[in-house]
């Protein structure tokens, strides 16, 4: 936890802001959100962030039940 919050406190918050805002943006429409993705990494976009971001666009698959 202390390293993920150095990073945070180490990171340029408006270029990884606006990097994790392009994957958002991609997850929402067709597009690959592959570059995205990398581009936010690059930024200091955590992982979990990242997850949640796509968790908010596509949500959570849960193998037990089907998708509707």
């Amino acid at each position: 936890m202390e390293r993920t919050q150095r990073a945070r406190a180490e990171r340029d918050a408006a270029a990884c802001g606006s990097a994790v805002t392009a994957v958002r943006e991609a997850a929402a429409s067709e597009a690959n959100v592959l570059p995205p993705l990398r581009e936010a990494l690059r930024a200091g976009a955590t992982i979990g962030e990242l997850c949640g971001v796509l968790r908010e666009a596509w949500g959570m698959h849960d193998a037990v039940r089907p998708h509707p």
